[in-house]
């Protein structure tokens, strides 16, 4: 069950989650006339009183038999999410550093717009469901890159016990053409005093300025010069280069005149 959430409507996981869902599934046993779920015609409850280990009475889905059918229902008097996916183990690959998930991007991106008919109130739910919509439609889940290239824009990990839908951020080339992308798909603003631009390897982040450099020089749509200039910066900045070039463009201009000299 995903988006379980307490009485004043605040997300929860762990331990917190799993007494809520005992709490729901007793609450639910105890309201007769909400504890039903007709298939075919027939009434069926959907929470069941069993006797557990030591003796000790355990309220469960009655799931033996028309197990999706009672699970949704529950879900839908419950106001929160089946993911049936989680059911079936995965061997997913391990979230890689750089990889972002939606709580992690929810400082990043502002004005974030809603993807399904519930407004959401936190960015990170809105997150949540653009990333799962948008890896669920293969045509939609790409990048392009400047060496005409595409490289899926969301990813499904495995975050220690949980599975998560991640930005395909670990790679410093395509992470400014991901996020310029789910910002135009999300219709979101890109906020870059959050942006953290932190590398595992600094020539990975020099390839990825010149990459988002050459973008700006290509493109002649004014927002997108502003988006590649100051992703630029921002990259240069968390080098901290030792050199006396305060900007990307100075720092360029001298390795092109290097460049030149050399080829003399």
């Amino acid at each position: 069950m995903n988006d379980v959430k307490s009485e004043d409507g605040k997300k929860l996981s762990g331990f917190k989650k799993q007494d809520r869902l005992n709490g729901l599934f007793r609450k639910l046993y105890e309201r007769p006339k909400d504890n039903i779920c007709m298939i075919s015609g027939i009434k069926l409850p959907i929470i069941v009183e069993r006797l557990g280990v030591n003796n000790k009475i355990m309220y469960c889905l009655n799931t033996s038999k028309y197990r999706q059918e009672i699970i949704q229902a529950f879900a839908k008097w419950a106001n929160c999410k089946y993911c049936p996916e989680k059911e079936e183990p995965e061997n997913l690959p391990e979230k890689q550093f750089g990889e972002l998930t939606p709580r992690d991007c929810a400082k990043i991106f502002h004005k974030v717009g809603n993807r399904g008919k519930e407004y959401k109130k936190y960015t990170s739910e809105r997150l949540a469901e653009w990333f799962e919509y948008i890896y669920k439609h293969p045509h939609i889940n790409q990048a392009r890159l400047p060496n005409g290239s595409s490289t899926e824009l969301v990813v499904r990990r495995q975050s220690y016990a949980q599975q998560c839908y991640c930005l395909n951020t670990a790679d410093e080339i395509a992470k400014p053409f991901v996020l310029k992308r789910i910002a135009e798909i999300t219709k979101a603003e890109i906020c870059f005093k959050n942006l953290e631009i932190k590398s595992q390897s600094k020539n990975a982040l020099y390839k990825s300025i010149i990459a988002v450099c050459k973008a700006e020089q290509k493109t002649e749509q004014t927002q997108d010069k502003i988006y590649y200039r100051t992703y630029a910066q921002k990259a240069y900045e968390s080098l901290s280069p030792q050199s006396q070039e305060l900007t990307v463009t100075e720092w360029l201009s001298r390795i092109a005149a290097k460049k030149g000299k050399k080829e003399k």
